[in-house]
């Protein structure tokens, strides 16, 4: 977190730092420097969170980070190299054009040309995984497809999307305790219940 007081409260955005094995620290991006402060798209912490990063990757292929910042319901695309902000998908900040967006989202993986988003409320009371292509040079963010569980399965934090090498998908449906797997043609192949 990078916390800074504004309007009289304490605000915490988010930074990607990187630590070397000597332990010397290079900050890639800050919430602060990229994005407009904005507390109406906040979801959760009282106010005091802003963006909320809840999942971070790293994509070698195009040197990028993703992350997913859940309070301002949208994944952004950081170039490592540069520290700018290639694109945003969801949200206030958005900058790739979309009709289908997500609420409170977690996990997500990038899918060849395309995006796998767990998306925790965007359906209402019930989660789901969608399949954006992306379209940077376009703007654009195509919902390929969408896996509603059935039955319906709803959890507010959490969750998570993971391709397999064998293009199966293991879909963690977070606070709702279940795992399951969708085969290569999405079909559900199995399901496994997990107790706390």
């Amino acid at each position: 977190f990078d916390r800074r007081e504004v309007d009289g409260q304490n605000v915490a955005g988010d930074a990607i730092v990187e630590v070397a094995p000597d332990g010397t620290q290079v900050e890639i991006w800050n919430a602060w420097d990229h994005l407009k402060w904005d507390s109406s798209g906040t979801n959760t912490g009282g106010g005091t969170f802003w963006t909320l990063a809840n999942s971070l990757e790293y994509d070698p292929d195009r040197d990028q980070y993703l992350m997913s910042a859940r309070d301002r319901d949208g994944i952004i695309a950081i170039d490592r190299s540069t520290g700018t902000t290639a694109w945003i998908l969801g949200g206030p900040d958005g900058t790739l054009a979309t009709t289908d967006s997500f609420v409170g989202q977690h996990g997500f993986a990038r899918d060849g040309d395309g995006l796998l988003v767990f998306d925790n409320r965007g359906a209402g009371d019930e989660s789901r995984i969608i399949r954006y292509v992306l379209d940077a040079e376009a703007g654009t963010a195509t919902t390929d497809w969408v896996h509603l569980n059935d039955p319906s399965l709803f959890t507010e934090f959490f969750g998570d999307v993971v391709p397999q090498p064998d293009g199966s998908l293991l879909l963690a449906w977070g606070l709702a305790g279940r795992l399951s797997v969708l085969d290569s043609e999405r079909n559900t192949t199995s399901v496994r219940a997990w107790t706390n």
